[in-house]
């Protein structure tokens, strides 16, 4: 009973947290104390906490991590706060909260299931906004002196001597973010701002600047469209810009120069959103509430979460559901997650006989920068470093023309181009770059790309499966090559032009200062290499 009881403080002051995205038992404890500002509002606030939570219990056992993270009581709470804020409490209003909070849950188990399990989108507090909607319109159609739709303004009065204290301490703009910032638990006032900014300051500092970077961009803004900064307060556009500023900010993708321009973009948008929001629901006299917030985040997260914006082109890299947490371990999970994709799984040999120069190694021009970087050109030449005999004016006369290529490791075959004419030398096919080629699946998502084969030399074809050593086909001089010589490069997809990954060759000697094995290396420009031992 003990740990029952436990778990369920533990559970209701993370949902206070999550409001703010801070995964803290602590600072949403913090949270809740910051609500008695306005007691009534505290308690409608709590027992839409409370019964949102109870009636997910009958939806997810206790160990459900949408339970466990708070989800349903994040929703629950704003629906009370919203309740206390604009409806007048007694027991029959209070009755109307408790029926919408179980509504709010029964909707986020539905978001669960549309979004979260299908896309891996978050729930964000879309149930919020839809039940208050709803339970606003509704009170609003009674048309009833029992319950009224008005402000609350109950006050503790020692706590606005301590708000005209602060109001001392602050400059002009700095207090309207503190307001603003408090205005996401329907409290716009400097008490509940200054603990809400410091919990998020001391939970994590790139929080703490994204919520003054959103504020900052929507006062900017506002004050471009509406003449005055203040404007954001009123139509309540200001904390929803926050909050988007804090989605973007490190917690659903990862922090880097582009998702920061990205986050820009949408708190921007999302202004504009809020502002049309504001004017259609305004017909009806309703409030926004968080809805521009949640349009405007599944709006931009949707294109990440299914692929429509390509990751490596971007540079926007979606956090999972899963792996949600403070933007500074974010950053660390990111990097871990991206030292283990990008370890290489399959055991590499160079792709042929005997010993062959590297004309071409990694990030060398020109050819070899951007998603090609790290990518290899071979030939064959002699004593002198000369790669041709004679006057080199035909393909015969070059050392590596016609010399076998092998399959550099296990795998299947899942392209073959065959029929690219041979260049004459100094020529080159820019309409086929790749000329005739290969690409192997080695799993993993590890795809050797051959390139540059002989016309119609490549004796393997597309599904069959080859083993480390195998005759692909021979050397050639097609597609983007002046002179016959084999590209190749390991990379992610089995697409041409896919993004090339760092590759050890594993078994090989090289001479470049004198012969010398190397048990697993990366072969550098200027190297003469070849498998296994000096031949």
């Amino acid at each position: 009973m003990k740990n029952k009881l436990s778990n369920f403080f533990n559970v209701l002051f993370k949902s206070y947290g999550q409001i703010f995205f801070c995964n803290s038992v602590l600072f949403g404890f913090l949270f809740f104390i910051a609500t008695f500002y306005n007691p009534v509002m505290a308690l409608t606030g709590l027992i839409g906490a409370c019964i949102a939570n109870i009636t997910g219990l009958f939806f997810y056992s206790e160990e459900s991590p949408y339970l466990k993270a708070g989800l349903f009581g994040c929703n629950g709470i704003l629906t009370g706060l919203a309740w206390g804020h604009y409806i007048s409490i007694n027991p029959v209003s209070i009755a109307i909260l408790i029926v919408l909070s179980i509504f709010c849950s029964i909707l986020t188990v539905i978001l669960i299931d549309m979004f979260a399990r299908k896309y891996d989108l978050p729930v964000l507090s879309l149930a919020f906004v839809v039940s208050t909607l709803i339970g606003i319109l509704a009170i609003t159609g009674f048309n009833s002196d029992i319950i009224k739709v008005t402000h609350s303004s109950y006050t503790i009065e020692s706590l606005l001597n301590i708000e005209k204290i602060l109001d001392s301490l602050f400059p002009m703009q700095f207090k309207t973010f503190l307001k603003v910032l408090g205005s996401t638990f329907f409290l716009g006032n400097l008490f509940t701002g200054v603990i809400f900014f410091l919990c998020i300051l001391f939970y994590s500092r790139i929080l703490a600047m994204f919520a003054l970077i959103g504020y900052l961009v929507s006062a900017i803004l506002s004050y471009g469209v509406f003449g005055h900064s203040s404007k954001i307060l009123e139509t309540s556009i200001g904390f929803n810009c926050i909050l988007i500023s804090l989605v973007f900010g490190g917690l659903f993708v990862v922090l880097n120069i582009r998702s920061f321009i990205y986050a820009l973009l949408a708190i921007s948008i999302g202004f504009f959103i809020g502002s049309s929001v504001n004017l259609c629901l305004k017909f009806f006299n309703l409030p926004v509430l968080a809805l521009p917030f949640n349009i405007t985040t599944l709006l931009f997260l949707y294109p990440l979460k299914t692929g429509f914006l390509d990751t490596v082109k971007t540079g926007l890299y979606q956090v999972p559901l899963v792996h949600i947490m403070k933007p500074e371990e974010s950053s660390i999970w990111f990097k871990k997650k991206r030292l283990l994709e990008d370890s290489q799984k399959v055991v590499l040999s160079l792709p042929f006989y005997g010993m062959w120069f590297v004309s071409q190694g990694n990030k060398s021009t020109p050819t070899h920068k951007d998603l090609g970087k790290y990518a290899w050109d071979f030939i064959v030449v002699d004593t002198d470093k000369k790669q041709f005999s004679g006057s080199g004016v035909k393909n015969e006369n070059y050392f590596c023309y016609g010399l076998p290529v092998l399959a550099p490791a296990d795998g299947k075959v899942v392209k073959v181009v065959n029929n690219v004419l041979d260049n004459e030398p100094g020529d080159t096919n820019e309409e086929e770059n790749w000329g005739n080629c290969i690409i192997i699946d080695h799993s993993n998502n590890e795809f050797s790309e051959i390139s540059h084969f002989k016309e119609n030399s490549i004796v393997v074809k597309e599904g069959e499966t080859v083993v480390r050593g195998q005759l692909l086909g021979f050397c050639g001089n097609s597609g983007l090559s002046p002179e016959p010589h084999i590209h190749y490069q390991l990379q992610r997809g089995k697409d041409l032009s896919a993004q090339t990954i760092s590759a050890n060759f594993t078994n090989f000697a090289k001479n470049k200062d004198g012969f010398k094995f190397v048990k697993s290396g990366i072969p550098q420009e200027g190297d003469i290499v070849c498998n296994h031992e000096i031949e």
